[in-house]
């Protein structure tokens, strides 16, 4: 056993290694030098035991998170700090003569006291690291959390969002439908209105129906009913069945008299296809020999005729 008294203080303390050696954190001469001191050292002992028991309660405590920069840079600047009161208590200690067991306790209890102290801090600031470290992970946590309700939260108002624009669309649909089958019904409810008037005139003998045309090949279903007043000029023509022009286009009625048609009068049918075109008469009706509907440009006007005929009809003398 080496006696106190003889300790070479021109060494580095085996107190100040007490920390490390609870760590496992030594070279094999500093563990050396701590293991010969425990030897004859009962308070050496209950000093590293009490590290032990402190490494050990603080490798429960401390989660398996990396510090943050923060922390980190406690944590050095105090290890640094604590360094260097070790050294101060080393220089302190190899300026007084070893021979003196009081002279030696005195020189030991700073020394252990700045080590004690460094052990101490660096726990300390281990800890502190532990629960700032502790303390980002539920934080992080709540907030991935938050995250991903407001994730859950966005979706569903993003479901709601397309629910909202397709019941929109479809009742805009809707209302279209019902506006078009509206304008259709007042559409035919004046053709309507057309027709018994046609009736009532021509039981009356105040029109005649001269001419009845028919649609070409495009248009089979398309009929006209023409009626002019007797003893006048005032002529009516009732169209049905006809399809609405293409944009920029409308219908032309032409009388035809020596193979040249004359335009009298150009329309637009409505929705149910329909159309009630009044005109006055250039001549007799007799003085006709045919009367035809072309489909012409908007641009053309009534002065010329190029368009494709879509309904015809032959007077009859």
């Amino acid at each position: 056993m080496t006696d106190p008294n003889s300790l070479d203080f021109t060494v580095p303390d085996p107190w100040g290694d007490l920390p490390g050696y609870a760590l496992n954190a030594l070279s094999p001469d500093e563990r050396a030098r701590v293991e010969e001191l425990l030897e004859y050292s009962p308070e050496a002992r209950d000093e590293l035991r009490r590290y032990m028991e402190a490494a050990e309660n603080l490798s429960k405590l401390a989660p398996d998170t990396v510090p943050s920069a923060r922390v980190r840079r406690l944590l050095l600047a105090q290890v640094d700090s604590d360094l260097h009161l070790m050294d101060i208590a080393r220089e302190d200690a190899r300026s007084v003569s070893p021979s003196g067991q009081s002279v030696l306790s005195a020189i030991l209890k700073p020394a252990r006291v700045a080590y004690a102290g460094t052990a101490a801090a660096l726990i300390s600031v281990i800890a502190i690291a532990a629960v700032f470290a502790a303390e980002n992970s539920q934080l992080n946590s709540e907030v991935a959390q938050l995250r991903d309700d407001v994730n859950t939260e966005s979706s569903e108002i993003d479901e709601l969002r397309q629910s909202v624009e397709l019941m929109t669309s479809q009742f805009a649909a809707q209302d279209a439908e019902v506006a078009r089958l509206t304008a259709l019904n007042a559409a035919m409810n004046e053709a309507l209105k057309d027709q018994q008037w046609l009736t009532y005139v021509t039981q009356n003998n105040q029109y005649r129906i001269p001419e009845i045309l028919q649609g070409g090949p495009q248009m089979p279903e398309a009929i006209g009913t023409l009626a002019v007043k007797n003893f006048d000029d005032p002529a009516v023509l009732l169209v049905s069945n006809l399809p609405p022009a293409p944009e920029s286009y409308q219908y032309m009625l032409s009388l035809v008299r020596d193979g040249v048609p004359s335009p009298v009068a150009s329309f637009q049918v409505n929705e149910a296809g329909m159309a009630r075109v009044e005109f006055e008469l250039p001549d007799n009706i007799v003085h006709f020999e045919s009367i035809i509907v072309t489909l012409e440009s908007l641009d053309g006007g009534l002065e010329s005729l190029s368009g494709q005929a879509v309904m015809t009809a032959a007077t009859a003398p």
